[in-house]
């Protein structure tokens, strides 16, 4: 008996040695291409059915590979039979049938298999993922479908539906379904992200539009839906229909006016000033006093401002009015950083709109003495008297004022903004060697900003100090640039049609042009501006000023004259003639907007 089992143990273990290498056998057989040999091999391994996982793929696909397709359906049919509930054995039938000689009665299993699938989620979830990598697109929709009805919830799998439908370039239904994923996913951050990529037409725009304000009509409470339209409407810088829906979860969520917000920043920043007056409004009206109430009463007053700003000439009793509503803001909260802002805000209106100086001092003057405000905030209030004191032509007071702040805040962003406002004012006076000193110091400033009008400043003074060492012409060009920070617009205006006149030859006739062109748009003279514009490109075509010109040329047609095909043409001539131009990406992107395109 001892014996009988020892045989019996080597016989196991010789079998379930050979076993193993039989398979590596078929393998080699299969990878060769040696289909017939690797037939037999596969079917006699066939025979023990634990080694269906090794065997199964390769066996199928020899079979395919011999044309033998009704073999492959008689064993995909058993195996499906001994294998009920592997969803991946009913999906290779129906593919095996679709091959065969009948793919009509592909229909009828794929039906019933349909309702098998699509009443167990994993089965389902296993089936998806298996048809996609086949692309498989129509039979994965059936089963989804299906299974939703089954369900009975409208809204389940939209997320592999939206994928469905996104790889069968159905952009309709893909974003019905990615909506439909803020109620069964509200991962609301990463839907939009989604929409970021995929919108990529004003048809596309249209269509995403459409099918999401149908969804909140039919879901009005539904605050993902909303979300989700506002960051629409903000992607189109359409902030009054943002602040309809952003003022609809506000109300229903009283919220105070904290939802609001950051759309009302945004908006600021997007100089949508109309839409920021309409926001603050509805705050100040309905949350008078708490919330944000403070915080938008500010913003509103500001976005005021900007509008008046950008008209010309500014009547005074504009002026006077932001005047007291920024008054009114102190009488309701005395003492408060908003009522400091506000103060300072209107020491600002007095000396650069009503010409006011010596009350805009007193009032910043006593604003620095406060107690309770930082020092930065006081730094900022000094910057502002030194630019008060440059309108009253007291130069030596204000570089002195800079150099305190500078001082005050050393290697701080306020510290480089006050030595930028000594260079520049070093400048407005020809003292040009000074003025570089400071302006190449700023070159390496953290500001961005700082650092590039720095670096700007200091190349137009070495470029122009080389062809001009005496810097005559120069100083003139400075002495200009001072009467507009003054804001003496027609003496600036008289003193470059001088310039013109008188230095016919010189080398800056194309920076008088560009800046006679600037200040006319600053005062609305818009068909003027046109005019300096055109003479630099008809003149100076090859001067550095060239696409500088042309960019201003297109942005004014587009934004101030509305004549989108002239700005679409002069977009054009950027695109085509300066292609070295750091306009270009923004020239394309105007361009493209004004074709009709939706952008990223």
């Amino acid at each position: 008996m001892k014996y009988i089992i020892v045989f019996l143990i080597i016989l196991f273990q010789k079998i379930s040695f050979a076993q193993p290498g039989m398979l590596q056998l078929a393998n080699e057989y299969y990878s060769s291409g040696e289909y017939k040999k690797a037939k037999v091999v596969y079917e006699d391994l066939l025979k023990d059915e634990s080694k269906m996982d090794f065997i199964y793929n390769n066996y199928l696909q020899t079979l395919y590979n011999l044309k033998e397709l009704e073999l492959a359906q008689k064993f995909l049919k058993k195996t499906v039979k001994k294998y009920p509930n592997y969803v991946i054995y009913k999906l290779d039938l129906i593919d095996c049938i679709e091959k065969g000689a009948h793919p009509e009665d592909a229909e009828k299993v794929k039906n019933k298999y349909a309702i098998e699938i699509s009443r167990d989620k994993n089965s389902l979830l296993l089936a998806y993922e298996y048809l996609m990598g086949q692309r498989k697109y129509a039979y994965a929709e059936t089963l989804l479908l299906k299974a939703r009805d089954y369900e009975r919830d409208q809204v389940a799998y939209s997320t592999q539906l939206a994928e469905i439908y996104q790889n069968l370039a159905q952009k309709d239904k893909m974003f019905d379904e990615m909506l439909n994923q803020l109620f069964a996913e509200p991962n609301v951050e990463r839907i939009k992200s989604s929409f970021q990529n995929l919108i990529q037409t004003e048809e596309d725009f249209n269509t995403f539009e459409g099918l999401l304000l149908a969804k909140v009509e039919q879901n009005p409470e539904n605050d993902n839906l909303n979300e989700v339209l506002i960051w629409a409407y903000v992607q189109q810088k359409d902030f009054n229909s943002a602040f309809i829906y952003a003022k609809a979860i506000d109300n229903r969520n009283k919220l105070q006016g904290f939802q609001l917000l950051d759309l009302a920043k945004i908006a600021m920043e997007n100089k949508a000033y109309d839409a920021v007056i309409k926001m603050s409004d509805y705050v100040k009206s309905k949350y008078k006093g708490i919330g944000t109430y403070f915080q938008f009463k500010m913003m509103g007053t500001k976005a005021k401002e900007e509008l008046i700003k950008n008209t010309y000439p500014i009547p005074s009793s504009k002026i006077w009015e932001l005047i007291n509503e920024y008054k009114s803001l102190c009488v309701e909260q005395p003492n408060s950083a908003q009522c400091a802002e506000a103060i300072r805000s209107q020491a600002l209106l007095y000396a650069f709109q009503l010409g006011k100086i010596d009350t805009a001092i007193i009032q910043l003057q006593e604003l620095t003495k406060y107690p309770y405000f930082d020092q930065a905030f006081k730094d900022k209030c000094k910057l502002d008297l030194g630019d008060f004191y440059i309108l009253k032509e007291e130069y030596w007071e204000a570089s002195l004022i800079y150099s305190q702040v500078e001082k005050s805040q050393k290697d701080s962003p306020l510290a480089y903004e006050a030595k930028l406002r000594n260079g520049k004012l070093f400048y407005y006076k020809g003292e040009f060697e000074l003025a570089k000193e400071q302006l190449d110091v700023l070159k390496l400033a953290t500001s961005r900003e700082i650092a590039n009008d720095a670096m700007d400043k200091s190349i137009f003074i070495q470029d122009n100090l080389g062809e001009d060492t005496l810097g005559t012409e120069l100083s003139k060009i400075t002495s200009i640039e001072l009467f507009i920070f003054q804001q003496k617009y027609q003496e600036a205006i008289d003193a470059y049609i001088s310039f013109l006149t008188t230095y016919a030859l010189s080398t800056l006739r194309d920076d008088a042009f560009y800046g006679l062109a600037k200040l006319y748009i600053k005062m609305g003279k818009y068909n003027e501006a046109v005019d300096q514009l055109i003479k630099i490109l008809t003149l100076h075509k090859n001067e550095i000023l060239a696409d500088d010109a042309q960019f201003l040329l297109a942005t004014l047609y587009e934004e101030k004259l509305r004549n989108n095909e002239k700005a679409m043409n002069e977009y054009n001539v950027i695109l085509l003639e300066y292609t070295g131009s750091i306009y270009q990406a923004e020239a394309r992107k105007r361009y493209r907007f004004l074709r009709g395109d939706k952008l990223n």
